[in-house]
């Protein structure tokens, strides 16, 4: 079964994560880590783009121990035991970011950076999943609506401000 065709129900059968978060362990379709979390158990190197708290990239650790977290400042970092790498700069200048068969993309919501990615992985000719979170946003659908890849839109297992699913 591909990832389009998950349900809830499915997510929402992972026990709940030790995490002490308001957020983290809600039901997916209301939140978008349990998704994170399974996916994290089916690939390889996982890269998280936009780290905010470091979230994202704890979800993805679960499964995924090649997981590396790019933001262009330092945020306010999930504190704990972790093999996340987390790193401070523009992760299109990193070569290590084609390394990787995952992306979560959550960033700024601007569809700037989101476009200039998409430009970039595809003039590289990566190949691979990018989960992009919070598509519904105002800001961010305009960017969406004109992405010209596969793609499929996922919220009901993700994030209710919208998840977009797009493999390039």
């Amino acid at each position: 079964m591909g990832i389009a065709g998950m349900t809830c129900e499915m997510l929402n059968e992972l026990p709940d994560y030790g995490v002490k978060s308001p957020w983290f362990n809600l039901p997916a379709g209301q939140e978008h880590y349990r998704l994170l979390r399974y996916l994290g158990h089916h690939f390889e190197r996982c890269g998280d783009i936009g780290t905010y708290q470091g979230y994202s990239a704890l979800a993805l650790s679960e499964g995924c121990k090649n997981v590396i977290s790019w933001d262009v400042r330092n945020n306010e970092l999930f504190h704990g035991e972790t093999s996340i790498d987390f790193r401070i700069g523009d992760c299109t200048k990193d070569p290590d970011l084609l390394k990787c068969d995952l992306i979560v993309l959550d960033v700024d919501h601007s569809g700037k950076f989101e476009k200039r990615l998409i430009d970039h992985l595809l003039l590289m000719d990566w190949h691979g999943t990018i989960i992009a979170d919070d598509i519904y946003l105002p800001t961010l659908r305009p960017w969406w609506d004109s992405l010209q890849a596969e793609k499929y839109d996922i919220t009901h297992i993700g994030h209710y401000t919208g998840t977009g699913l797009i493999y390039l």
